[in-house]
């Protein structure tokens, strides 16, 4: 099944065959609309942002219903014309560092925007090693991702968003989510 039609199954389930407040409802239809959500989670998991952006043009059932059960369509724009394109995002990044003063040199806050943005794609694709210096000065090398069918975490609710200067990871040896400032990344591993 290619990714046009994946999605497509996907806008049908939410708008017609998901079974929403499932976890009100008792016997049959709470275990078929548990397994549903169990299924379409992964299915969206395996979706790219522009993929999402596409599904949620699709939906015609109430967004905040949806998101009630599936935290992927938070905080996502409406159309992919409305999502920042790549260089606009170094480039904010890149002033955000230079106007807190983390880098000298605005050239030296372009490659730092540049190697976070580069980290954050590894991880979301895939397992990544990375070494970075800790507060306490000491060196942590680290094993995490950020590709959500990588690892099984439950939230407690939505958080916000997290300033460019941080990276955010789950640490798949710690079973936990970890983060570090830009500015202390040493090393990615290929």
């Amino acid at each position: 099944m290619n990714n046009t039609t994946n999605i497509n199954e996907l806008a049908k389930t939410l708008n017609s065959d998901f079974i929403f407040y499932y976890e009100m409802k008792n016997g049959k239809q709470y275990s078929i609309g548990s397994r549903q959500e169990s299924q379409i989670k992964a299915e969206l998991d395996q979706l790219s942002q522009d993929q999402l952006i596409e599904l949620k043009s699709l939906l015609t059932v109430d967004i905040e219903l949806v998101t009630r059960y599936f935290l992927h369509f938070v905080d996502l724009p409406e159309s992919i014309e409305n999502a920042p394109s790549k260089m606009s995002t170094i480039f904010s990044n890149a002033w955000y560092y230079m106007k807190k003063g983390i880098y000298a040199t605005f050239s030296e806050c372009l490659k730092a925007s540049w190697r976070a943005y580069k980290t954050v794609k590894a991880l979301k694709n895939g397992i990544v090693s990375f070494s970075y210096r800790k507060a306490t000065g000491a060196i942590r090398t680290a094993t995490g991702t950020l590709n959500g069918s990588l690892y099984a975490f439950t939230g407690k609710g939505v958080r916000t968003e997290s300033k460019p200067d941080a990276i955010k990871y789950y640490d798949t040896e710690k079973d936990g989510w970890r983060m570090f400032r830009i500015e202390r990344l040493l090393q990615v591993a290929a």
